[in-house]
């Protein structure tokens, strides 16, 4: 794989990671969060905000494919650090 492909691979998993952490640190995330009688609410350091269930939606999915950016991140760092080279 080309090096300008695994930077712009790098670049688009750390800012989809950032999203997703600025994300929940201001507004907390669904996977902190819960579901009550039909009542969704996002977790933040104990405390919950009720949102409508797009918005948990969005921030479930978002959260996940987050973390799911440190694999992305990592795997484009070894692939760099190998030149895009195949072992």
């Amino acid at each position: 794989m080309k090096q300008r492909t695994l930077v712009a691979m790098g670049r688009a998993c750390a800012l989809n990671f950032f999203t997703a952490a600025a994300l929940g640190f201001w507004h907390g995330d669904a996977l902190s969060g819960k579901v009550v009688e039909g009542h969704y609410y996002l977790g933040q350091h104990g405390s919950f905000n009720e949102v409508t269930r797009t918005a948990f939606i969005f921030s479930y999915v978002y959260t996940v494919t987050g973390i799911l950016s440190l694999g992305g991140i990592a795997w484009v760092d070894q692939r760099s650090k190998r030149g895009g080279r195949r072992s």
